[in-house]
């Protein structure tokens, strides 16, 4: 009697194990999906900001790089005389 108390719990888990499983699985595609969803947006955002500006993708990249570095010497900077 003990044993098939014990059988019937172990299958039972085993059943909640299989049904959690699938709701993760169902929420990783689902995960995935969004994300690429996300990449579509913000490309079609960036393209977006290209046309209204009428940028070209390589002045874009120079622009980002050089707001970049000056945001990093900044940063630099601040640390520097926090360190003093």
């Amino acid at each position: 009697m003990a044993k098939k108390t014990v059988e019937e719990r172990i299958s039972k888990k085993k059943t909640e194990i299989e049904q959690l499983q699938k709701r993760i699985d169902a929420d990783n595609q689902k995960l995935k999906k969004l994300k690429g969803e996300l990449e579509v947006l913000e490309t079609s955002q960036v393209m977006t900001i290209l046309e209204d500006f009428k940028m070209s993708p390589d002045e874009l990249r120079s622009l980002l790089r050089t707001q970049s570095y000056s945001a990093l010497k900044n940063a630099n900077t601040q640390v520097q005389s926090s360190q003093q």
